[in-house]
C-alpha cells in the first residue's frame, strides 16, 4: 500500500490548499509536494491560488510519470 494518497488538510494549515505555506523571509507563498519520499519545492508564488495551481500540475505530471505516460 502507498503512502502517497491524497491527505485532508492539516490543522495548522493557514492557506486553505495542501502543499501551500506561506514563506515569511521572502513574503510569498510557496508550493510544495513530496512524492516517493522525494521533496520537491515548484516555487514561489504572488498568491495562495497561484500555488495551489502550480502544485496541482505539478502532481498531475508527477501522475503522469508514474504511470508511464510522460510526454
Amino acid at each position: 500500500m502507498s503512502n502517497d494518497l491524497p491527505r485532508g488538510l492539516n490543522c495548522n494549515n493557514t492557506s486553505g490548499y495542501p502543499g501551500v505555506s506561506f514563506n515569511p523571509m521572502r513574503r510569498r507563498w510557496q508550493a510544495q509536494i513530496t512524492r516517493h519520499k522525494i521533496h520537491h519545492f515548484i516555487g514561489l508564488f504572488k498568491t495562495a491560488f497561484e500555488a495551489s495551481l502550480a502544485r496541482n500540475k505539478f502532481e498531475k505530471r508527477l501522475r503522469r510519470i508514474d504511470s508511464g505516460l510522460a510526454a
